[in-house]
């Protein structure tokens, strides 16, 4: 049932008052139709020109019917309306696809900056013994392969995070852990589940993770993606065994540390369709997921 709008003007001072009716299967007219806010403000400004059983154009109808069709037609526009996809950029100019989930809108993609965001560079620590020493902010590619990062993003130690000048774009911050429980709690994991340290639900990574076996190892257990989250595995990167489980396990720091050497972190693995949450060390290096402000 579609919505036909005509005017039909009442001397009203203020603006001509609009109303609906009702025909099978014809569309709103564009030359005429008003928006819900142009329609609702005539009414409310002319109301007390419009009587109750009016007849307009030979048809005996309400003033409440009309409100109520207008009410009904602009309710209807808003809920299917599709949601708009974003994006957001980064100081370097990479593009980010975004996802709501929840009350949250997420990074759809792993962090890949190399500058903070008022234009100082990371350091790209290549050595291992050098990145393992570290105490101040740093990033590295995979294996150092730049290559990696152009699909998996780039892995950065906590004291990056953790920098006062920020790695994440305007707007947007680095995944706390509150923000990591409540997208947990969204996708069906308890609130008690979440504040905990261990594994979390049962089936829930596989709602974060990326369907099928182009970017993961076979089998990723229970994979589905249906929150749109699309969590990759980009492996990471360890104090003491250097690079490590690309393919196989999604490492996502928070920005929460847990204690002086310390701080959490979510991961979720290829035969494994629950999340873990614990704590590791802040030298080592994760991927990294945004949260809009």
């Amino acid at each position: 049932m579609g919505f036909q709008v005509d005017v039909i003007d009442l001397d009203c001072p203020v603006i001509d008052v609009y109303y609906f009716s009702v025909y099978n299967d014809v569309p709103a007219r564009d030359d005429l139709a008003p928006n819900c806010e142009e329609v609702f403000m005539a009414m409310q400004k002319c109301s007390s020109m419009v009587r109750p059983g009016m007849r307009l154009f030979g048809w005996l109808i309400p003033l409440t019917i009309i409100i109520t069709l207008f009410l009904v037609s602009c309710g209807d526009d808003k809920a299917t309306e599709p949601e708009r996809p974003i994006t957001v950029t980064d100081v370097d100019g990479n593009v980010y696809q975004t996802i709501t989930v929840g009350s949250q809108v997420w990074m759809k993609e792993n962090l890949k900056v190399t500058h903070y965001r008022n234009g100082d560079p990371i350091p790209n620590v290549l050595e291992q013994g050098a990145w393992a020493a570290l105490s101040t902010g740093a990033y590295c590619n995979y294996d150092n392969d730049t290559a990696v990062a152009t699909i998996y993003g780039r892995l950065y130690n906590w004291f990056a995070i953790d920098d006062s000048r920020n790695i994440a774009p305007q707007g947007w911050h680095v995944a706390t852990n509150e923000d990591w429980k409540k997208l947990e709690i969204s996708i069906g994991i308890s609130p008690a589940t979440a504040d905990s340290l261990g594994s979390h639900g049962t089936v829930e990574a596989g709602k974060l993770k990326e369907a099928g076996t182009t970017h993961w190892r076979d089998p990723n257990t229970g994979a589905t993606n249906e929150s749109g989250f699309t969590a990759l595995p980009a492996g990471g990167r360890d104090t003491t065994k250097d690079f490590l489980a690309l393919y196989e396990c999604s490492f996502f720091w928070a920005s929460d540390e847990y204690n002086g050497g310390r701080a959490l972190f979510r991961t979720m693995w290829y035969d494994e369709s629950y999340i873990s949450c614990d704590a590791y060390d802040k030298e080592s290096g994760f991927s990294v997921r945004c949260v809009r402000d």
